[in-house]
């Protein structure tokens, strides 16, 4: 057995703390464009003189909930600090070795036989780096 780095457990706590921003940015994301949505539907449907009044801020609340998802922290490895978001070798889901991409955004994993693909938003929580297959979340991000 060899003696661990004292910089191991640091660098092993960093990506639950990563998962944690970003699972929290995702739900103001969603509570965000959710309330938005709210708003926009109560100056549609609601009285004329409520268009202006909660028409501007469903709009602002829309607009803030966009600029949030699209700066999303990014999830790195730290292990090979590469991006846990992206297809490589490893399934992120087993952490099987063999991942096979058939499409630009799309994989299958040979071991759990799951298609995995994103387009908006993945299909699937990531646990494993897909370069590495480091171990990085039990819950799944």
């Amino acid at each position: 057995m060899t003696a661990m780095h004292p910089v191991e457990p640091a660098r092993v706590a960093n990506f639950p703390a990563q998962a944690e921003r970003y699972r929290r940015q995702f739900r103001l994301f969603l509570k965000l464009t959710f309330a938005g949505m709210i708003l926009t539907g109560a100056a549609v449907f609601g009285p004329r003189n409520w268009e202006v009044w909660v028409g501007v801020p469903a709009i602002a609340l829309v607009f803030a909930g966009l600029i949030t998802f699209f700066t999303l922290p990014r999830l790195r490895c730290p292990d090979c600090q590469k991006s846990a978001e992206d297809f490589d070798r490893f399934c992120p889901i087993c952490g099987a070795d063999g991942l096979q991409r058939y499409q630009i955004t799309a994989a299958k994993c040979g071991c759990c036989k799951r298609t995995l693909g994103y387009n908006k938003t993945r299909n699937y929580r990531i646990h494993f780096c897909t370069h590495c297959g480091e171990f990085l979340d039990r819950q799944g991000v």
